[in-house]
Formats: C-alpha cells, sequence, structure tokens
C-alpha cells in the first residue's frame, strides 16, 4: 500500500509592494537611474582595466617561444660552425700527416739516391784508379819497349860497323821499276843478315805477312833510321828478289824516305798481286796526290783483304765525313776487327770509347737516381 504522503504546507505568498504614491514612485525611480549610471560606468572602467590587463599577458603568451626558438637556432648555428672547424682542423691535420709521411718517403728515397750515388761514385772511382794503374802499366811496357828499340838500334849500329869492317859498304842504286835493286853481291852470311836486318828495320808492325818473332817497327821510328832501312832492305831484296816481303819492306822504307815516285811500282805491283798491307801505303801514296778516291777504293780494298792499317784509316774517314759508311756501324765493326788483328791503336781506341761509354752510362744512372 502506497504510504501516505504528508499534507502540504500552503506556499507563502510574495507580500505585496505598499502602495506609493505616484511622486514617491518617480522619485525613486529617478534615484535609482542615478544610482544605475555609475555604477554602470564602473563596472565599465572595471571591465576596459580588465581587458587592459589581460591583453598584455594574452599577447605575452603568443610570443613566447620566439626566445626559446633563436636561442635553440643559436646553439644550433654555433655547434655547427664548432663542427666545421673541427672538421677542417681534423683535415688539416690529416693532410700535415700526409706530407709528412710523404716527406718521409722522400727522404728515405733522397737517402737511398744519395747511398746509390755514393756507391757508383766508389765504383767510377775504383775504375778510374784501374784505369790509373793500366796506364801505368802501359808506360812501362812502352818504356820496355823503346829500351828494346834503343838496344836492337845499338845491335844494328854494330852490325853496320861489323860490315864496314868487313867491306867498305857501296851505295845502293834505287831502280826506277820494280825489279830487284842492284848491290855488291855479299856472302851468304852477311845476306842472311841484311834480311834480319830489313825485317827489324822496315817491317810493318801491322803486317800480317812479316817474320814470325819480329815485332815491327812504328812509322815515326823508321823515319829515324829511314837511311839504314833502305840500304840494308835493297840489299835484301837483291839477295832475294821474289820475296814479297822484302819488297813491301823496301818500297816502306822508301816511302819513310819521301821517295814516294820510287815506292809506288813497287806497292802497285804488290796490290797486284794482293799483298794485303801494301794497300795502305799505295793509298795514303794516292792521297797526297790529290786522289782521294782512288785512296778510299784501295783502303776499302785492303779492309776486305785484312789489313788493319785500311781498316782504322777507313773509320777514320768515314767518322770524318769524308766518305760514306755502309752502314751505321761500320766504323766501330772496322775499329774492332782491327783491334782483333793485333792494330794496338784501334785496341787504344776501342778501349778509350769502351770507357767514355761506361763513364757516360755510371753519370747517367746517377742523374736519373737522383731525379727520381
Amino acid at each position: 500500500m502506497p504510504l501516505l504522503e504528508p499534507p502540504k504546507s500552503p506556499e507563502p505568498q510574495p507580500t505585496p509592494p505598499p502602495k506609493v504614491a505616484a511622486t514617491e514612485k518617480v522619485s525613486s525611480r529617478a534615484s535609482a537611474a542615478d544610482d544605475v549610471a555609475p555604477r554602470k560606468s564602473v563596472e565599465k572602467a572595471g571591465q576596459s582595466e580588465t581587458a587592459e590587463n589581460e591583453a598584455p599577458a594574452g599577447q605575452k603568451g603568443s610570443h613566447a617561444w620566439i626566445l626559446p626558438a633563436l636561442l635553440s637556432v643559436g646553439l644550433l648555428a654555433f655547434g655547427y660552425t664548432l663542427h666545421q672547424l673541427y672538421q677542417s682542423m681534423l683535415e688539416r691535420e690529416q693532410s700535415a700527416v700526409a706530407a709528412i709521411k710523404r716527406a718521409d718517403i722522400r727522404s728515405a728515397e733522397a737517402a737511398d739516391a744519395r747511398k746509390q750515388a755514393n756507391e757508383e761514385l766508389q765504383r767510377t772511382t775504383a775504375f778510374l784508379r784501374e784505369l790509373n794503374e793500366r796506364g801505368k802499366r802501359l808506360d812501362a811496357k812502352s818504356a820496355e819497349l823503346d829500351a828494346r828499340q834503343r838496344s836492337v838500334e845499338a845491335r844494328e849500329s854494330a852490325l853496320n860497323a861489323s860490315r864496314a869492317a868487313i867491306s867498305p859498304p857501296a851505295s845502293s842504286p834505287v831502280p826506277a821499276q820494280p825489279a830487284a835493286p842492284e848491290a855488291q853481291p855479299l856472302p851468304p852470311a852477311l845476306q842472311n843478315l841484311d834480311v834480319e836486318t830489313c825485317d827489324r828495320l822496315a817491317a810493318n808492325p801491322t803486317d800480317a805477312n812479316r817474320r814470325a818473332g819480329v815485332a815491327g817497327t812504328p812509322y815515326p821510328a823508321l823515319r829515324q833510321n829511314v837511311a839504314a832501312a833502305v840500304e840494308v832492305c835493297a840489299r835484301a831484296l837483291t839477295a832475294a828478289p821474289t820475296d814479297n816481303r822484302l819488297r813491301y819492306q823496301y818500297a816502306r822504307a822508301l816511302q819513310a824516305a819521301g821517295r814516294q815516285d820510287q815506292a809506288l811500282p813497287y806497292l802497285q805491283q804488290l796490290a797486284n798481286q794482293m799483298y794485303p798491307a801494301a794497300f795502305n801505303n799505295l793509298a795514303q801514296l794516292y792521297m797526297q796526290r790529290g786522289q782521294p778516291d782512288i785512296g778510299i777504293g784501295l783502303l776499302r780494298r785492303g779492309a776486305e783483304n785484312g789489313d788493319a792499317d785500311s781498316m782504322v784509316d777507313l773509320a777514320g774517314l768515314i767518322e770524318s765525313g769524308q766518305t760514306p759508311a755502309r752502314f751505321p756501324q761500320e766504323p766501330m765493326q772496322l775499329l774492332q776487327r782491327a783491334a782483333e788483328l793485333g792494330h794496338q791503336g784501334a785496341a787504344r781506341e776501342m778501349a778509350n770509347r769502351q770507357t767514355q761509354k761506361q763513364v757516360i752510362d755510371m753519370f747517367g744512372n746517377i742523374v736519373r737516381t737522383i731525379g727520381r
């Protein structure tokens, strides 16, 4: 069952305002209006002050992020600048380290180059010292040969004196044609002595047909004893008129004495008989007569027949430009062949050229080593 609701109390009725007179109502309304106006002005003033106070606060709230952002950007820029500076310093340090390494490598290379240069210099010095020793030995041998030559000359003088004591020598006529010169007949012993003396006085050191055991006499030494050589070789040729060796030595003695016209027919006959040493002497005669073409042709024939003097003279003419070479290395080949045949001048020339080449090669190696 539903509960019984308590009885409701009557609601209080609003008390009606007391009735006022009309005049009182007008005055009260005027005073109320006067009260409301000041309140409204005060409220407006308060609202304006509140608005003025609240507006900067709002503006401050909208611009507060700028300063931190600027600080962050500045810090980032400063950090980036520091990073770039660090990278630049690091690159410079690496570049300096690389430069130091390159300098060390170059210094090591320069030290190696100096070491190699010193070694090359030491080898060159040793080589030059060896050359000096060889030169001294050659000088000693030359002095020994000079002493032997003087001894031979002394023996020849003694032999001439002994022949003069046996029979007075007669002047040996020089034939105009290549025939044995006329001379007084001598005993066989003296004839053999004349042949031996002719070999020693007039034999060419480069004549492949010279007598065995005879060293030969160089042209300057022959000119010093040319009169005795002409005389003794004329007698030797009379004793052996068919001996081409004696004929050549007699013609060589005549040529050394300045009697080229008398030597010419002997040399021509010898060249026709392909006597190798005669080609060089005959070529010299034609060159002295102003016929170099004939002389060069004779030198080539002599070189082809194995004459060392012809090889050396032909090489000199080629290198001086007086006659063309048949191939680029012809002068060196001629000198080498002459040296192999025992020509001392060619051997010295080849040794000098070899030495010069070695020295040039050494200094070239030094310059190339330093240039690295």
